[in-house]
C-alpha cells in the first residue's frame, strides 16, 4: 500500500483508469463468449435436427420405394406363376428321388 501512496494523483488516475478498462474488457470478452457460444449452440442443434429430420425422410422414402416394388412383383404374372410353381414343389420335395450326380 506504500506504493500506491507514493504515487502521483495522475499515476493514481492512469492507474485507476487502466483498472477499470481491464475490468470492462474482462466483462465484455465474458458477454461475448457466452452469447457466441450459445449461438453455435443453438446452430449446431438446429443442423443436427435438420439432419436428423432429412435421414428419418431418406428412410421413409426407401421403405416406400420397397413396398411399392414388393406390390408391383406381387401383381406380376409371371412372379406369380413362379411362387404357385415353388409352393408345389416344396410341398412335394420329400416324395420326389433325387438323381445321383
Amino acid at each position: 500500500m506504500k506504493f500506491f501512496s507514493r504515487l502521483s494523483i495522475q499515476s493514481k488516475l492512469m492507474l485507476m483508469l487502466l483498472a477499470v478498462s481491464i475490468a470492462s474488457i474482462l466483462v465484455i470478452s465474458y458477454v461475448g463468449y457466452t452469447s457466441g457460444k450459445e449461438v453455435i449452440l443453438d446452430n449446431i442443434h438446429g443442423q443436427i435436427t435438420e439432419l436428423r429430420n432429412s435421414r428419418a425422410r431418406q428412410v421413409q422414402s426407401y421403405f416406400n420405394y420397397v413396398k411399392n416394388h414388393a406390390i408391383t412383383l406381387a401383381e406380376d404374372p409371371t412372379v406369380i406363376e413362379a411362387m404357385k410353381s415353388f409352393t408345389d414343389s416344396f410341398i412335394n420335395w420329400k416324395t420326389r428321388k433325387l438323381l445321383p450326380i
